[in-house]
């Protein structure tokens, strides 16, 4: 009998981690993968759009744009309005409150196109570092090609505050 439940536990556990293979800390609250779907490629003609709503975005095109510079050697043209291309484009905006939660973020990933939405400027940077983490770097030959696999990212901080706990007794 402990045999059965032991299995039926390993089952479970291993089904549950089968379904979301993205490494992202902290883990979000909800991941949703399309199955058939190409990744997103990130090339020197893909660009950044900013907007339409938010104001002061720029330092999230600079910020992902730097790290860009450093790990690809490219960064993407920035365009301020939003009248995006047809495709291969990343959209962060602020987006009007209808999200469940105030702290909340969304995070659409295709082939064509990414859009980053949050509510604030915190919001938004918490999915930028979601997005850096999602790129995937697949070495052909002697190039570097930039890959963000074809999902939706819904997340938000699960408590009300952020801290750490010190036990003083033992430092």
């Amino acid at each position: 009998m402990k045999l059965i439940v032991l299995l039926l536990v390993t089952v479970c556990t291993l089904s549950a981690t089968a379904q979301n293979n993205l490494n992202i800390v902290p883990a979000p609250v909800e991941v949703r993968m399309w199955k058939g779907e190409k990744p997103f490629v990130i090339n020197k003609n893909t660009k950044i759009v900013l907007g339409p709503i938010g104001e002061d975005l720029e330092k999230f095109s600079d910020f992902l744009n730097a790290y860009l510079q450093k790990n690809a050697g490219f960064e993407l043209q920035v365009i301020h309005k939003f009248t995006p291309p047809a495709k291969n484009f990343i959209n962060i905006s602020l987006a009007p409150p209808v999200f469940k939660h105030k702290t909340e973020y969304s995070l659409n990933i295709n082939s064509t196109d990414i859009f980053l939405n949050g509510l604030k400027n915190d919001e938004v940077f918490h999915g930028l570092q979601t997005l850096i983490q999602l790129i995937q770097v697949v070495k052909k030959g002697s190039t570097d090609t930039y890959l963000l696999p074809s999902c939706h990212i819904a997340d938000y901080p699960r408590f009300s505050y952020r801290g750490i706990h010190l036990d003083v007794a033992r430092h």
